[in-house]
């Protein structure tokens, strides 16, 4: 009985991520399905904020953007990310969700601009940017705002010390998004910066997404071959007990 109980019990632990896993991509769906049925009158009244905020960086329009709720929707088709947006990068907003840094322009183009969101990788029941190191040049990003779709192509993928990575300033005449995430996996001392600049929107209907990182799949994976091992190890002690 005991034995059967310590085997439930690691089963429940290894299957904890992916079940949560499962439940929050359904919760993000809907999520992004409030965000897209906005109202206009909604849409335009954030489009300006965000044009106000772009030119003045005035924390009390900040403010008026975070109060909205979900600032942007962000796709990345290759890695099969589909996520929301919010305003800040604390614990909590990164906790449900990509954070926008507010010292950098907010969600809506333009030159010398450079948006810059960021997001845990890693983190248990939340797939979030654990995949951003999978990403390459010329892989496409997408960014919906208020301001429509507006679509990025990666342009450099880099390593850096935390505190480069909080000194990234925008371009002149660029249209920049810079995705950052803690690296090495699990170890989480430097940063993963990918920067992007503004494209066209791609002429295909859907891209194809990547094949997973072997990392990726063996993490995937984990729970199951947690599964197969005790239940070839529960098979063995039955046999012993037989004989």
């Amino acid at each position: 009985m005991k034995n059967k109980l310590l085997l439930c019990f690691g089963l429940l632990c290894a299957f904890y991520p992916l079940v949560c896993q499962t439940v929050n991509g359904v919760l993000m769906k809907n999520t992004l399905s409030t965000f897209a049925a906005r109202s206009v009158p909604v849409q335009d009244e954030q489009k300006e904020l965000r044009k106000r905020y772009n030119e003045t960086f005035d924390s009390s329009v900040y403010e008026q953007i975070e109060a909205a709720g979900i600032m942007a929707r962000i796709s990345i088709p290759v890695i099969g990310l589909d996520l929301p947006v919010y305003a800040g990068c604390g614990e909590e907003v990164l906790g449900k969700g990509i954070g926008h840094w507010p010292e950098s322009h907010v969600p809506y183009g333009g030159d010398g601009t450079r948006t810059i969101l960021t997001g845990h990788r890693g983190l248990a029941g939340h797939g979030f940017f654990t995949r951003l190191d999978e990403l390459k040049k010329g892989d496409r990003i997408m960014l919906d705002g208020s301001n429509g779709e507006l679509w990025y192509e990666v342009s450099e993928v880099r390593t850096m010390l935390p505190q480069q990575a909080q000194a990234l300033e925008a371009v002149a005449r660029k249209d920049m998004l810079t995705l950052i995430t803690c690296t090495p996996y699990g170890i989480n001392s430097h940063r993963l910066v990918v920067d992007a600049v503004r494209c066209g929107a791609p002429q295909e209907q859907k891209e194809v997404q990547r094949m997973p990182s072997v990392r990726h799949m063996v993490m995937s994976g984990l729970p199951f071959g947690v599964l197969l091992f005790g239940m070839s190890i529960w098979k063995g002690k039955r046999k012993c007990g037989k004989k």
